[in-house]
């Protein structure tokens, strides 16, 4: 096979109900090269019920549950890994950086479980271009798009400060701007100078 340039990663980083999913659909229809998408959510469709959380599966300590600790402003609910969860989530990094290396460009939708996951997308993407992109909205923004979605009330609020990360390139605030409005400026900075240097300086 012949050898390629790199391909583009780009991180869309930000808590539960932030928009991501929404923001990479309409890049995927704007952006003018191919971009495949996946992200955190796409692995958890890939874990056996038993390692789940979401069921309550019975290994789901090693794997991933989901951790309540609600308090008297409403809801507030974590993901949790333990030992399987890790490779899990250490392979899914590095699927990515593979997939990217093969000259693949990448929209990734990312919701950090806590701040040592940012630490393995660095060192796993640390030789590719990358933009990170944090979108963000205020709580009670989150908590009504919570409402009427199948992901346990809570969990916006409970990884906020793990995904209002520094370091990023651009910041967004979803509640300002249509999904297809924030494509468009994640487009026109992807197109700049500026793009592609963040997570090279970590």
């Amino acid at each position: 096979m012949t050898e390629v340039q790199a391909g583009n990663v780009v991180l869309i980083v930000g808590t539960s109900s932030a928009g991501k999913s929404s923001v990479i659909a309409e890049l995927q229809d704007l952006l003018s090269d191919h971009y495949l998408a996946l992200g955190i959510d796409s692995f958890f469709q890939m874990v056996a019920p038993r390692w789940g959380g979401g069921m309550g599966g019975p290994l789901s300590t090693d794997g991933f549950r989901y951790v309540t600790a609600d308090d008297d402003q409403g809801p507030c609910v974590r993901i949790a890994y333990g030992a399987v969860g890790e490779r899990i989530l250490r392979g899914m990094h590095r699927a990515v950086a593979a997939l990217a290396a093969c000259g693949n460009h990448v929209l990734v939708d990312e919701m950090l479980l806590d701040r040592a996951v940012l630490g393995d997308w660095v060192v796993a993407l640390h030789d590719l271009p990358v933009c990170v992109v944090r979108l963000r909205a205020a709580l009670c923004v989150l908590e009504q798009r919570e409402h009427g979605r199948r992901n346990p009330p809570g969990l916006a609020r409970g990884h906020l400060a793990d995904n209002l990360i520094d370091g990023y390139d651009l910041d967004l605030d979803t509640s300002a701007q249509s999904p297809r409005e924030l494509a468009q400026t994640i487009i026109t900075y992807l197109e700049a100078d500026a793009a592609w240097t963040e997570l090279a300086r970590r």
